[in-house]
């Protein structure tokens, strides 16, 4: 797996297609995901990185700090990718195997801090709703959510870029669901679900508080580890760190 690992990486510039149809992951961390790395090597209990695809956000909480890291993804072998590349780490880690939020549960108030990178724009809104409720229950208070996802000011997607904006302008609560994400971005549907829900700061922001949030930081940044097909005006991301109150 690692090898194959290693070629993916190669073949792609900076994206790494999933095994199970799920986009891509980047192949080094962003500003938000380095943040919840950072702030995870402080921490003495234990973290969540949901939807790890090949666990570069886990590694690296392995090699930077003491505390012991939960590893979720649906695709069995991403999760035997992590587990390959942890080596002496392995008594931190634990692998879990299922599709959040309906197949993994944790205890209330068990953890102190969450990563979601790149995952929730494949959710409806009322499943991010969900998501973020779920995830609430699970930190401690003063915990913390990270959180990153794509925007529609991707290049890909920049035939419906106005049908978003128009919806956002008529205060659409999920300006971004798109039933058919291949009548918008042609060249890499074939990697993606057919469904996808673009978010931007101010409808993630919205979200976030509305589930009883405080919000540290937030912004809209560019994806420079993008392939330049993908790559349009800075605002590839979204990344929020949100705080249990």
């Amino acid at each position: 797996m690692k090898s194959n690992l290693k070629n993916r990486t190669k073949q792609q510039s900076g994206f790494i297609p999933t095994l199970n149809n799920m986009g891509y992951m980047v192949s080094s961390l962003d500003a938000y995901s380095q943040e919840f790395v950072n702030f995870a090597s402080t921490c003495k209990g234990t973290v969540v990185d949901i939807g790890a695809a090949y666990g570069i956000a886990t590694l690296e909480v392995l090699k930077s700090g003491s505390c012991h890291i939960i590893a979720n993804d649906i695709a069995q072998g991403h999760l035997d990718c992590i587990m390959e590349q942890a080596q002496e780490h392995k008594k931190r880690l634990t692998l879990l195997r299922g599709a959040f939020p309906h197949e993994v549960q944790l205890e209330d108030n068990s953890i102190d801090a969450v990563l979601i990178s790149r995952l929730l724009h494949f959710f409806p809104g009322s499943l991010i709703e969900k998501s973020l409720e779920q995830i609430m229950q699970w930190l401690v208070p003063g915990g913390k959510l990270f959180l990153v996802a794509d925007t529609p000011y991707i290049n890909n997607f920049i035939n419906f870029l106005p049908i978003f904006e128009k919806r956002k302008k008529n205060q659409q609560a999920w300006p971004g669901e798109v039933t058919n994400i291949s009548e918008y971005s042609h060249s890499r549907s074939k990697d993606l679900p057919s469904f996808m829900n673009v978010l931007d700061q101010d409808t993630l922001v919205r979200a976030l508080e509305k589930a009883g949030y405080q919000i540290e930081a937030a912004s809209e940044f560019a994806q420079p580890n993008f392939p330049l097909d993908s790559q349009l005006d800075g605002r590839e991301g979204v990344g929020v760190i949100a705080v249990k109150p």
